[in-house]
Parts: structure tokens; sequence; C-alpha cells
């Protein structure tokens, strides 16, 4: 029967066999399979078992689901690959390995003369039990591919984009300063510089000519349908009852995305929206 082993090597180290069908992990209590670590998000990712193949998808998680170091978004695992969600490993086996499944039997004893004293062999290097984090120095264990504490991946040299050097996870700016600069259309800043920058072009069109006002109307009025749209799907990745929230009074909707949101993207076009609303107030006082 396939199966996972989490933590493998570890005294915490469990069993999680697969059965036909999806199940769902993450760290929230209403998963298939909870999974109570800081590196795992609420709702984290799916494992598909159909036949003899089994698939992952990532559920948009925070910190990445990883094969073997390499980050997927849905992937086919194979036998002996390893699996990472955040810093937990999770060893994939076709079925459980013979020495975990049953115990060799004993060797029969057989009396030997005793061989003349001879000088002991000389003693052989013993494998490490443990090695040190590159980025932080932290002890690791010797199979460990992502550092819990600074999010360095030892695989690819690079460390994880929600944590600083100090290995407390930050937000916004501070956490794109540890993982160091993406791709240029991967910054938030681009996308809330556009929007930001054509509603103000559209405000001035609408003070100076009545077909302005039109203009900047019906874009800000999808604009603002757009914004209140990511809101609510980011509430509902967290969980059931902050998308419930969310949805249902207003004022909740501006706390969690300026205090519980991570997202940077998110907090600009929010405040890109709410500035909008104030100039829609002054072309009303403008009439």
């Amino acid at each position: 029967m396939p199966q996972f082993i989490v933590n493998p090597g570890t005294p915490s180290a469990w069993e999680l066999p697969l059965q036909p069908g999806t199940i769902r992990l993450g760290r929230n209590a209403d998963n298939d399979v909870q999974i109570e670590a800081g590196t795992v998000s609420g709702t984290h990712c799916t494992i598909t078992l159909n036949g003899d193949t089994v698939t992952v998808k990532d559920l948009g998680s925070t910190n990445g689901t990883f094969i073997n170091g390499a980050p997927i978004q849905e992937a086919v695992l194979e036998a002996g690959q390893t699996l990472h969600l955040g810093g937990v490993e999770m060893a994939f086996y076709a079925e459980l390995p013979a020495a975990a499944a049953e115990p060799p039997p004993p060797a029969p004893r057989i009396a030997l003369a005793r061989p003349e004293a001879s000088a002991p062999p000389p003693p052989s290097a013993a494998a490490p039990d443990s090695i040190s984090c590159p980025g932080c120095g932290n002890p690791l264990a010797p199979r460990a591919i992502l550092c819990t504490k600074c999010g360095y991946n030892l695989r690819t040299g690079q460390r994880m984009p929600n944590y600083a050097s100090s290995g407390v996870r930050t937000r916004g700016a501070a956490a794109r300063t540890a993982s160091g600069p993406g791709k240029w259309w991967q910054s938030p800043g681009l996308y809330i510089g556009v929007f930001g920058g054509i509603l103000a072009l559209l405000y001035v069109a609408a003070r100076l000519h009545p077909l302005g006002v039109i203009a900047f109307l019906g874009f800000y009025l999808l604009f603002t349908l757009v914004v209140n749209i990511m809101v609510l799907v980011a509430a509902f990745r967290e969980d059931v009852g902050t998308g419930f929230m969310t949805l249902c009074i207003p004022f909740y909707a501006l706390i969690f995305v300026f205090n519980k949101s991570e997202s940077t993207l998110l907090k600009g076009l929010y405040a890109v929206n709410a500035l909008a609303t104030l100039a829609m107030y002054t072309l009303k006082g403008m009439e």
C-alpha cells in the first residue's frame, strides 16, 4: 500500500497510508490530515491516489510544496521521492520498506574457534548525525532539505520568501528582502502603480469633461469589484470563519487586509480603492 513517512528519521516520525481518492492536508482541523506545523498553511495541498499514480497539488500555500527540493504547483510523485510541505518532510514509498514491515529472522548461532589475537581494525569514519544550515548554522537532520529556522533550501541554495535572517517569519518588504529580488513582473508595486495611475488619469479627465466622469465611474466600479473578490478569496483561504466575517462585515474586511493578510499586493490595491472612493465624493461635490 502506498504511504508516507512523515518526519522520517526523527522520534516524531509517523506513517500516513494512502487510500484511493483525494485527501487534503493542512494546519486547520477541518482538513483530512491535519499537520500542526508553523510552516504548513491552513489548507496546504491535496494528494490524489488514482490506480498506481499519486498526484500532489499545491493549494496556494504560503511556504510552498516541494518534490525533491523543487517547487511544484501540481506534479506526479514517484516512489522514493521526498515531499516537503513548507518545512515538514514526507518520504513517499510505494510499499512499506521491508526492514520496517517485517524484521529479518535471527541468524543461527554458530560456535567458532577463538582466533588468535590480532590488532583491532582502525575505526571507520561514522556518518554525521546532523549537518548545519549554511544560512544560519542551525543543526539539521542528514536528509534535511529545508531549514525551518531561516527557510534556507539546501538543494537550491535560496531562502524561502517568508523568512528573515533571524528565523522569524516576516511580512511584506522584509520578507522580499530576505528572499532576494524577484522578477520585475512579480513586484506588487508594479500593479499597484499601474491601477493607481489609471485611476488618477481618469480622475483628472473627470474634472475636465463630463465624459471623463463616466469613464472614471465605470473603471472605479470594476476595480472595486475585483479588489473585493480578491479580499474574499484570501479570507476564505485563511479559514471559513474569517471568510464569512469578511463577507458580512465590511469593517472586518479592513482589519483582515491590513492586520491579518501578508499580501503586499492586496494591501496596496485596497488602499488605492479607498483613495478612489474618496475621489468619487469630491466629484459629487462638483455637481
